[in-house]
């Protein structure tokens, strides 16, 4: 059973996710061999998140 915090944290992860991919009809993300590390990676994805 799913209370509404948990409900509303799933429906703002589809939210952002439907986002991140109309973006990225308009601006493809860089291949994935362009990120090495995990640091990397998430320096790209912070200003993703922050941008709602």
């Amino acid at each position: 059973i799913l209370d509404q915090y948990s409900l509303a944290v799933i429906l703002e992860g589809i939210k952002h996710r439907q986002t991140t991919i109309a973006n990225h009809q308009f601006n493809p993300p860089p291949p994935i061999y362009e990120y090495p590390s995990p640091d990397q990676k998430q320096a790209f994805v912070a200003p993703l998140t922050q941008r709602r």
